[in-house]
């Protein structure tokens, strides 16, 4: 397996101890590369942004004076290279983003300082370091600075579970809030008409596990206090009302870091003290099919919608993202505010639907995310081999949202 991967690798190996090469190079190799791991039997997650990327640089660089349809082009290439390098802050700054793709200081900065004001990205100092993330990608759908194709849907929905942690040391905890799995999870939650089931399960337990032991308040040693009045405590984090919660957190964190799907499967066992491969065999397929199955009632509030109305049609239909957050017409809200990021709100509605700042008119690209996760559910129900009727249920919403999407590409 080793001495496969390095073959596979060996084109990238070879360029990258070249002085000098361009970008179009660059390209030729990954693909090559991405060739030929797929042709050996691999999933390669290969996101084809930066080869788009390069035709808008390449036209945005020959106007002197760009149309406005292409200087909304150019900030989408900005926002997407922010989200897919949240991993590696190092390459937001200005400094690597003129670098990396090639566009001078000054026309970069004109650009940033124009989403920067849209409120769609911010600017924070870490060290001498000053890098960018997203903070509305819910606007920058809205607003149009930003598409994503079916094949980018997916690839994302690949990669986005690694992109919540950041790699540059010194953020706050405002700034991991807004990593791109956030993002995207609470815009697609937020915009979609919701499932109830489990919006009532977060009322309950914010009731029993929230409301009750008082508050949490973490004290951080040797930094300044969140608080500027002396008469509160000089504490950098502290939440009100969390009682047992975060002790129930403690222990849930004690059994996540331990291999993945080690919990779910331990539960379904019933916490034995010895097991068989038959046993696991039988309780994966158990605790697969549940996940499935809820996804499957996850989306089909969505696919449901969909059956009568084009994707057009649903900026109408699911009106959240013109809801006010009024806190006397919700049933539990929730967020947090924040000096050096933008702050979150977001609340449950009366009738059970999920509304907050990252709420917006349901568009292709949700659509189509919601995809990418139902192929997956489909995946991985016949890799463990569930029930038929279940597979069958997702793919029939994955058939509706198919057919829409390929009629709003028409």
């Amino acid at each position: 397996m080793m001495s496969d991967l390095k073959e596979i690798l060996q084109p990238w190996i070879d360029f990258a101890k070249r002085e000098k090469a361009t970008w179009d190079e660059r390209i030729r190799v990954l693909r090559q590369i991405v060739r030929m791991a797929r042709e050996r039997g691999n999933d390669v997650v290969y996101l084809p942004v930066e080869e788009e990327a390069r035709e808008i640089i390449k036209k945005y660089l020959a106007e002197s004076k760009p149309s406005k349809n292409l200087e909304m082009q150019m900030m989408g290439v900005i926002v997407k290279y922010l989200l897919l390098n949240y991993i590696n802050l190092d390459a937001c700054t200005e400094f690597e983003m003129e670098k990396r793709l090639g566009v001078p200081r000054h026309r970069l900065r004109k650009l940033l300082g124009f989403l920067e004001w849209e409120e769609i990205v911010t600017a924070f100092e870490v060290g001498s370091t000053k890098p960018y993330i997203v903070i509305d990608l819910s606007k920058a759908l809205r607003e149009g600075y930003l598409k994503f194709s079916k094949e980018e849907a997916e690839d994302l929905a690949k990669v986005i579970i690694w992109l919540s942690r950041p790699s540059i040391k010194g953020l706050g905890m405002a700034v991991e809030y807004h990593n791109p799995k956030n993002e995207v999870f609470y815009m697609l939650h937020q915009s979609i008409p919701n499932w109830k089931v489990p919006l009532k399960i977060t009322v309950f337990l914010s009731k029993i596990l929230l409301n009750k032991g008082g508050f949490f308040m973490y004290i951080y040693p040797f930094k300044e206090p969140l608080f500027p009045d002396e008469m509160k405590p000089k504490a950098s984090w502290a939440v009100e009302k969390a009682g047992i919660a975060h002790d129930w957190m403690l222990l849930r964190d004690t059994l996540d870091s331990l291999p993945i799907f080690f919990r779910e499967l331990l539960f379904e066992l019933g916490i034995p003290d010895d097991v068989s491969d038959e046993e696991l065999n039988q309780a994966l397929k158990r605790v697969v099919e549940k996940y499935v199955r809820a996804i499957d009632a996850l989306f089909k509030p969505l696919s449901n919608l969909l059956k009568g109305h084009p994707i057009p049609e649903l900026k109408e239909k699911v009106t959240k993202w013109r809801m006010d957050l009024k806190k006397e017409d919700l049933l539990m809200t929730g967020g947090m505010t924040a000096e050096d990021v933008k702050g979150v709100v977001m609340g449950i509605t009366q009738d059970y639907q999920f509304i907050g700042d990252w709420s917006s008119p349901i568009n292709k690209e949700h659509v189509a995310f919601v995809l990418s996760i139902l192929k997956a559910a489909e995946r991985v129900g016949e890799f463990a081999g569930i029930r038929k009727s279940i597979i069958t249920s997702i793919k029939e919403q994955i058939q509706i949202i198919e057919n829409r999407l390929s009629q709003s590409q028409d």
